[in-house]
């Protein structure tokens, strides 16, 4: 009679232990899915990331490395009245005369990443296969003088810039293939960020165990204490990787991107382009304002912002634009404060 009984209580127990095996055995084959995934992804694309985030790091010192060799100014102004905006852009009218009815200059102010008056004329050729190739030359900011010049893709610099941003297919190739090369580029950002988030998974201790997750041990060989690295520098560095993942995809595929960014944030990504429709008329006797003159009128505006930028008008019935930071603005380079005249 106990041994019946016996069996009877053995056997729910039985189906217990079964259904927990096929649970742990389900979790043990997703488990080496994600790191056969994981390792692919290293294997295949590994190089390429190694390659982007190298070239990435010299871009942030595109602006001074680019004037690096040239002639250190003899004075730094400290505001845009110090500042010689005519004789900028009357030394480049009279240095480029075949541009003056090819497009408009854009001028980046002294005093952030770069010590001169930068001039970039985004369409210098009339004709070429070119995916990017503006003319940049570089103005003293005292005189108004040009120092150097160059076209984009002449320099190591924008080589570098180039073979982060389309690995150079478009010098290589040609303009369609620069483009694809660009959106591939940002396509692997999602390959990133797959690598990432796999990473993080098969890195979470299932025991609750984070800072032994964390730590080296002790007395391990070396290819136990890679490992450890891999996990101990892959953790802490997963929250910049896929912010760098994240926003490198969407410099190719925003479009896809601002249904989700518009569920937590308002997108205004069209108030930054010039207005439709806005031209100059041209009144018979009368000459165009002068570029200070197109400042001092911004400074009455924004009195107690810092000039920035500034875009020429393109031919007679262009317009200035003019781009001052304030106080608070993130952005140093081409901040959000705007006025077109």
């Amino acid at each position: 009679m106990s041994a019946k009984l016996d069996i009877k209580c053995l056997r729910p127990t039985n189906r217990r232990a079964s259904a927990t095996v096929r649970l742990v055995s389900r979790r043990v084959k997703a488990r080496q899915w994600w790191v056969t995934l994981h390792r692919w992804i290293a294997l295949s694309l590994g190089f390429l990331f190694v390659l982007l985030g190298l070239t990435g790091s010299v871009n942030v010192f595109h602006w001074e490395l680019e004037e690096w060799g040239l002639p250190a100014p003899e004075t730094r102004p400290s505001n845009e009245e110090n500042l010689p905006l005519n004789a900028a852009a009357t030394n480049l009218d009279r240095e480029y005369p075949q541009l003056h009815d090819q497009g408009h200059w854009l001028l980046f102010m002294p005093g952030y990443e770069r010590d001169y008056i930068w001039a970039i004329h985004l369409k210098p050729l009339k004709s070429g296969d070119e995916v990017f190739a503006p003319l940049r030359v570089q103005l003293n900011p005292s005189t108004g003088d040009i120092v150097a010049e160059h076209v984009w893709g002449q320099t190591p610099w924008t080589l570098i810039y180039s073979l982060h941003a389309s690995l150079l297919s478009g010098e290589i190739w040609g303009r369609q293939i620069g483009i694809i090369g660009f959106k591939t580029v940002c396509f692997l950002g999602l390959f990133l960020l797959i690598s990432e988030a796999t990473g993080i998974y098969l890195w979470w201790p299932r025991t609750g165990k984070f800072l032994k997750a964390l730590s080296f041990k002790r007395g391990a060989s070396a290819i136990r204490f890679h490992f450890d690295l891999h996990r101990v520098v892959g953790f802490f560095g997963s929250g910049i990787l896929i912010i760098l993942a994240f926003t490198g995809f969407s410099f190719g595929w925003h479009d896809y991107l601002k249904p989700m960014v518009a569920l937590v944030s308002p997108v205004q990504a069209m108030h930054f382009r010039d207005p439709e429709g806005l031209k100059s008329i041209p009144r018979p006797g009368t000459e165009p304002i002068s570029i200070e003159h197109a400042v001092a009128v911004a400074d009455r505006i924004f009195p107690d912002a810092e000039l920035r930028w500034i875009a020429t008008p393109d031919g007679p019935q262009g317009v200035y634009a003019v781009e001052k930071r304030q106080p608070g603005e993130a952005n140093h380079r081409r901040p959000r404060s705007k006025i077109w005249l």
